[in-house]
């Protein structure tokens, strides 16, 4: 007995065979006789000059699916060639058993297959709706969030890396770290991901970057994505913006040079106290030549 798996969509009419090879077989011109009384019904038996054939009709999406479900289907049929009939059944009331016997077989087969697609179906439904809250978190988080392959080609990015190359997610998808990031950052992203695949541990580092007419400081994380002890299909990369921070500490330094520019450079002493108690806490070196004590000696007293 042979099995048969086809589809039918519109004008598309295909099939194949399942045991044996991979090759794709069209039922419709091997059986084209018994094809045409099978695209007419849902499920049915008959017997032709070629054997014994025994079909039914499976719809593989539900009617809530998006698109028109009905217009999609597969046909599984069980077909027992004329010559192999004889052979096993001699007899005449053995070709009402027979088709009992296979009816069950096909129901049976019918049923298993049905049930493993609905649980696909609901499996992807849950990764579906796992992966769109997933996304929907990094979408509102501010850090930049991204995911790339091995050679550097982005796989997935957050609302906030969109925005930060001023395009759209959808066409940042694809691109390589080189189409978008300078030439001698992509050198050291691309270290980093040999690092992190030879010793399975996230590199944490600070980035400088200068684009889009704007310098940007970043404190990054690259981690590697695997699956079980497999190595690194993939690659995070959680990028926060501290380009503020940097600022402020920059503008600190700055202030702080100034000041003690000043304190060191007056032409006056100068005593900084503890107003709570009034213990000197520095002095500049007019200070130390007025009193005849080094600076190191007057922090410290009253």
């Amino acid at each position: 007995m042979k099995a048969f798996i086809g589809w039918s969509s519109g004008r598309q009419q295909l099939g194949f065979h399942v045991p044996g090879h991979r090759k794709s077989n069209h039922f419709r011109h091997t059986f084209p006789d018994e094809w045409a009384r099978i695209i007419d019904a849902e499920n049915s038996q008959f017997h032709t000059k070629s054997g014994l054939f025994s079909f039914k009709k499976i719809h593989p999406l539900p009617k809530s699916a998006l698109i028109d479900s009905g217009i999609f289907h597969w046909y599984m049929v069980s077909f027992v060639p004329a010559n192999k009939l004889k052979a096993i059944l001699p007899v005449k009331l053995d070709y009402v058993t027979l088709p009992l016997f296979t009816g069950l077989i096909l129901f049976a087969g019918t049923l298993l297959l049905t049930i493993r697609i609905e649980r696909s179906l609901q499996s992807r439904k849950n990764l579906e709706k796992l992966a769109a809250e997933i996304q929907a978190f990094y979408d509102h988080t501010p850090t930049l969030i991204t995911i790339c392959s091995p050679e550097g080609k982005y796989l997935m990015v957050n609302k906030a890396t969109a925005e930060f190359f001023k395009m759209p997610k959808e066409k940042i998808i694809g691109k390589n770290l080189a189409d978008l990031l300078p030439p001698e950052l992509v050198k050291v992203f691309l270290k980093r991901i040999e690092k992190v695949t030879a010793t399975n541990v996230p590199i944490m580092a600070r980035d400088h970057i200068h684009i889009n007419n704007h310098e940007q400081f970043f404190h990054s994380v690259l981690f590697p994505i695997r699956f079980e002890n497999a190595t690194p299909s993939m690659f995070g990369v959680s990028s926060i913006d501290i380009t503020n921070q940097i600022r402020y500490q920059n503008v600190l330094k700055e202030n702080e040079a100034r000041f003690r520019s000043l304190f060191e450079g007056s032409p006056d002493a100068i005593f900084l106290a503890d107003a709570s108690n009034g213990i000197i806490t520095g002095a500049n070196e007019k200070a130390s030549i007025l009193t005849g004590f080094a600076k190191e000696k007057l922090i410290g007293n009253t």
